[in-house]
This record gives C-alpha cells, structure tokens and sequence, in this order.
C-alpha cells in the first residue's frame, strides 16, 4: 500500500494489514524521509525530479537531491515526476532505486514496448552497462 500526502500513518496500516505488507511513504525531502522509514515505511516515493506535464506535481528537484535520500540507510527510493526513457538512467545513476512512470509509459505509441525499454534501461543502469 503507498500512503499519499496524510491519508493514513504507517501505524494505523499496518495495524490492519498482514505481517509482511508492504507499506511506501509518498516524500518531499530528505527528512520527510527518514520520518517514514522512522515510522516502519519499506520505501519512499521521492519527487518530482523532471517537469511533469501530466499533472501538477511542484518545482522538479535537482538529480543530487536523490543522493542525499540514499545516503540515509535502510531508505528504499523510487524517484517519480517527468521520467521517461531518455532520463530513467540518469535518475538511477542519481541514487534512485527505482522509478514510477506516467507518461514514460502510457502516453507511449505502443504501452508494451515503453515499459520493457524502460525496464531494460533501468536493468542496465544497475549493471553499470550503457552510457
């Protein structure tokens, strides 16, 4: 389950769910963060790192801005905000765990390819292979 802005504590959820749920913390900062990870988060949603057109997500952070997340321990990090193929990479190279796409993905000709290039960029990235 990912927690959104204040719709829930990660107390109150897992409270209800099974041993073994995985619970994410949407964050803007770096102290948000280890405010979550405090709380029993497995992951955090960090951005938005690009300008997004599909919807209003705030200023886009700087690719370092990540770096500072990673460098707590323990934080799980996947980057959203304007991510397509042509900055997936530079987002992991950045410190980011992962990524949540949008439009990277279903604003693409054929919705399909988009995610397994993506998936195979990210792949990649990870394995030092690539630009």
């Amino acid at each position: 389950m990912h927690i959104y802005e204040s719709d829930l504590t990660v107390d109150a959820v897992r409270e209800r769910a099974p041993k073994g749920f995985v619970v994410g913390v949407s964050v803007g900062t770096p102290e948000e963060a280890l405010k979550a990870e405090k709380a029993g988060a497995d992951y955090v949603i960090f951005g938005p790192m690009y300008a997004s057109y599909v919807e209003e997500m705030g200023a886009a952070y700087q690719l370092d801005d990540p770096k500072d997340l990673k460098s707590k321990p323990g934080i799980q990090l996947v980057a959203i905000g304007g991510i397509k193929l042509h900055n997936a990479a530079d987002t992991i190279r950045a410190g980011a765990d992962g990524v949540a796409v949008k439009s990277g993905a279903l604003h693409q000709r054929d919705i399909g390819e988009a995610v397994e290039l993506l998936a195979k960029s990210i792949a990649n990235t990870k394995k030092g292979i690539g630009p």
